[in-house]
């Protein structure tokens, strides 16, 4: 079944007149936890019509992609995770993911599908599907986009897209972070005393190079070390004057926030507050996501 048959009424779900209560019944699959029918006025024009239909079509839609992140976070010996996302559209194409990988690692994923909307949604639903798959295959971040963009790279170039993505493999046991790139923003870090670095490893976007390859950078995962994995819809987020948050802000809030030692929710609350303050009544002009990994295990010595 294709992606578009999967939010579509299918032909005996066609409208079926109601001649008893005056309206028309839009049957839809009978999925938990979703409506199953969509009840409309019968004097609806059919222009109208179309409009009610396409944006239930697109509730059930942002639904599916929503129930595609992940519902909880794995564990990670001495670290906190926390996570967010929030399309600018019903749907839209960021995407995160965190995996579980042999000895005590995990995979860190965050991709932004270039554009908004049903098409970008629907390539970040394939990409979800390859970063599980091939997960299994690979422990090197560089290798997991190598053979992602191999995949995808005919379908991308074939409708002119195309994705960045940051992925790291975090190893509490061996003390770090296993950086790569695929054209995407710098992922951040910093140290327990807020001295903050952004990591951009060598890399184009998926699909823009049929035989592209990725470099990899490693660096120091202390305990009291945190990292930032975000999209472009955080620093390009507009005021009210229309001044972007940018990525030097950003790497100021990590740096001040990081020295405070708290849990990787409560820099994910923090950074909410502080984006929402900035933004004030502007609306998202674009999909905001970011993953945050967040030593928790780490004591300051109070002496100092």
């Amino acid at each position: 079944m294709s992606a578009r048959e999967a939010i579509e009424p299918s032909p005996e779900h066609h409208l079926k007149p109601l001649s008893d209560e005056g309206a028309f019944t839009a049957s839809l699959p009978n999925l938990p936890g979703w409506a199953p029918e969509l009840v409309l006025p019968q004097e609806l024009e059919k222009e109208e019509l179309e409009r009610h239909l396409l944006a239930h079509e697109l509730q059930i839609a942002r639904q599916i992609q929503q129930s595609l992140l992940p519902k909880t976070l794995p564990l990670l010996p001495g670290f906190g995770l926390a996570a967010f996302c929030r399309s600018a559209r019903q749907v839209g194409g960021d995407y995160y993911e965190v995996l579980p990988l042999a000895k005590d690692c995990l995979l860190l994923v965050v991709a932004d599908v270039m554009g908004k909307g049903v098409p970008a949604a629907l390539f970040a639903a394939t990409l979800r599907t390859l970063v599980r798959t091939i997960s299994e295959m690979t422990k090197h971040p560089s290798e997991l986009l190598s053979r992602m963009n191999r995949l995808m790279f005919e379908e991308l170039s074939t409708v002119d897209m195309f994705i960045p993505v940051q992925a790291a493999v975090a190893d509490p046991r061996h003390r770090r972070l296993v950086v790569a790139n695929a054209g995407h923003c710098p992922l951040l870090i910093t140290d327990g005393e807020g001295s903050t670095k952004a990591i951009s490893p060598e890399g184009v976007p998926l699909g823009i190079l049929a035989d592209a390859s990725f470099a990899e950078e490693t660096e120091p995962l202390e305990p009291s070390s945190c990292a930032l994995l975000y999209t472009d819809g955080l620093t390009e987020a507009r005021n009210a004057q229309g001044e972007p948050f940018g990525q030097v802000r950003l790497q100021n809030w990590l740096g001040a926030t990081a020295r405070q030692h708290r849990t990787a929710d409560e820099l994910k609350q923090s950074f909410l507050s502080e984006l929402s303050q900035f933004q004030s009544l502007a609306a998202p002009q674009d999909d905001q996501t970011f993953l945050l990994l967040a030593g928790e295990s780490y004591q300051p010595d109070a002496s100092r």
